[in-house]
C-alpha cells in the first residue's frame, strides 16, 4: 500500500474514532461533556478527544495485534517515505 494512503488512513481513522467515542459519551450521559457548550468549545473538546484517542493507541500500538492496530489507527504500520536523495528510509 502506498505510504500516502497509509498516512491518510492513520489520520482519518483515529479522527473518526475520537469523534464517535465523544458522541457516544455525549448521547449516553445526561448533561454529557458537550451539553451547553458553544460550537467553538465543542470543536475544541472534539479535537481533544481525537488527540487523546490517538495518543493512547499509539502508546499501546507495540503491544497490540496488527488487526487491532488497523482497526483503531487505520493501518498496522506507520508509513515509510522514500527520500529523493537517499532512497528508502527505514
Amino acid at each position: 500500500m502506498p505510504a500516502f494512503l497509509i498516512s491518510l488512513l492513520r489520520t482519518a481513522v483515529p479522527a473518526a474514532w475520537g469523534w464517535i467515542v465523544l458522541r457516544l459519551i455525549d448521547v449516553g450521559v445526561p448533561g454529557g461533556p458537550l451539553a451547553g457548550l458553544g460550537p467553538a468549545v465543542e470543536q475544541l473538546v472534539t479535537a481533544g478527544a481525537v488527540v487523546a484517542w490517538y495518543f493512547v493507541w499509539r502508546l499501546a500500538e507495540r503491544y497490540l495485534p496488527d488487526w487491532l492496530t488497523a482497526l483503531v489507527l487505520g493501518h498496522p504500520a506507520a508509513p515509510v517515505y522514500q527520500s529523493a536523495l537517499s532512497g528508502p528510509q527505514r
